[in-house]
C-alpha cells in the first residue's frame, strides 16, 4: 500500500507538470513507463483480498485507497 501510495504521488506530481507544460509531447515517454508502473501496481491492489486481511490491514487499506482517491480527484 505504501508503494501504491507513493506512485500516486508520483503520478499527481507529473499530471500537473503534464497540464502546466508548453510542450506535453515531451513527456509521453514518461507518461508511458508511469501507465506500466501503474497497471503492475493495480494488478497487486487488485489481488488483494478484502476477506484475507485483518481488521487493522483493512483499515489501513481503506485510508490509503482513500487519500489516493481524494488526490487523484484534485486533478480533475
Amino acid at each position: 500500500m505504501d508503494s501504491y501510495e507513493t506512485f500516486i504521488d508520483e503520478h499527481c506530481a507529473f499530471m500537473k507538470r503534464y497540464n502546466e507544460s508548453s510542450d506535453p509531447a515531451s513527456m509521453v515517454a514518461d507518461y508511458s513507463s508511469m501507465m506500466a508502473r501503474y497497471a503492475e501496481l493495480s494488478a497487486k491492489i487488485d489481488d488483494i483480498a478484502d476477506d484475507d486481511l485483518t481488521p487493522d490491514e483493512l483499515a489501513y487499506y481503506t485510508e490509503v485507497m482513500t487519500r489516493t482517491n481524494q488526490k487523484m480527484a484534485e486533478l480533475l
